[in-house]
């Protein structure tokens, strides 16, 4: 069956932010998950499902005609490119409206997992009535910034003339704003060659038995990816000595890695024996444990510490994944 969310629905969910803490204690020591254990994946069609994003947006570059004309009438030089405007560039409305579109697009793409280079992508079963409440909240907000838009929209137009002066055309921008931006899910149940009723070709069997197999590979690539970045940032920018060039950093070094943990944690359907063990000594080492933010900003030992705190999840995360 197919799930397909209205424009127009939207319950609230809030994620409680994990919070850093001030304070020293000893380094654990913590197992580390080794190159020996291996991946399996149990069903994946129990585990997660599609969920496709479908979404538009009005984009504010184009193409000036009349610019372009003058410029080839002066240059003497035909077909030399194309000049591109950007209206509604002091819109604060439509500033609005833009960023609420890309954070329901940001979010979609930071919880769930690649199923194919485009189109749906994996959703983790568990993580379902969190990730729709939190999608309503985001278009709620989207919506009614739309909607703001929608209803000063004529006015938004007037004051983006005086800007562009000579260089505004009404055809640059819709009639109808409000239906050029929308965010619509689809859910869709993840597939497999049990499934089908019929026979089905061998090479279709085995195109799509290896787009599962991919995939479920994928979910652990992904996971560690994300883990790896913010972690090797916080091991190189903790190596630069206190007084050094670069060395200061933001409480979000730290909160990244905490929240990143948290979510991968809770979108984790891997089997893969690595992938859990690494989140569990990255919890140890980096989220449980409390953090002198303080003493890594004035103390070389504090600071020494962490950095090698943090290294050592960023090397094993290389040994074992090549990342």
């Amino acid at each position: 069956p197919i799930c397909c969310y209205s424009r127009k629905t939207y319950p609230i969910h809030k994620r409680r932010r994990p919070r850093y803490k001030a304070g020293v204690t000893k380094l654990p020591a913590g197992p580390l998950p080794t190159s020996g254990d291996t991946l399996t994946m149990n069903n994946l069609s129990n585990k997660a499902m599609l969920v496709k994003l479908k979404r538009g947006r009005f984009t504010p570059d184009v193409t000036d005609v009349k610019a372009t004309q003058l410029v080839e009438s002066g240059t003497g030089v035909a077909n030399s490119g194309r000049y591109r405007k950007r209206v509604l560039a002091e819109s604060g409305r439509f500033k609005l409206v833009t960023e609420a579109f890309s954070a329901i697009y940001t979010y979609h793409r930071e919880h769930t997992f690649p199923w194919t280079d485009e189109g749906p992508r994996l959703l983790p079963s568990k993580t379902y009535m969190a990730y729709c409440e939190r999608m309503r909240e985001l278009r709620q907000v989207a919506q009614t910034r739309l909607d703001d838009l929608a209803a000063n929209w004529d006015a938004e137009i007037a004051a983006d003339q005086v800007r562009l002066g000579s260089m505004f055309c009404p055809e640059d921008y819709p009639t109808n704003i409000g239906e050029r931006f929308y965010a619509d899910l689809q859910f869709l149940p993840v597939p497999s060659t049990g499934d089908f009723r019929v026979m089905i070709d061998d090479a279709d069997r085995a195109s799509l038995d290896k787009a599962i197999a991919d995939a479920e590979a994928n979910v652990a690539t992904h996971m560690i990816t994300t883990l790896a970045e913010p972690i090797r940032k916080m091991a190189e920018k903790l190596a630069i000595p206190i007084d050094g060039k670069g060395a200061k950093f933001q409480n979000s070094m730290i909160s990244n890695i905490q929240e990143t943990v948290q979510r991968l944690e809770e979108m984790n359907i891997s089997d893969d024996p690595r992938v859990s063990g690494l989140l569990k000594v990255t919890r140890t080492l980096l989220v449980d444990r409390e953090l002198d933010i303080k003493g890594m900003r004035n103390d070389p030992t504090i600071r020494a510490r962490e950095a090698g705190a943090a290294k050592r999840v960023s090397d094993t995360i290389g040994e074992l994944f090549g990342v």
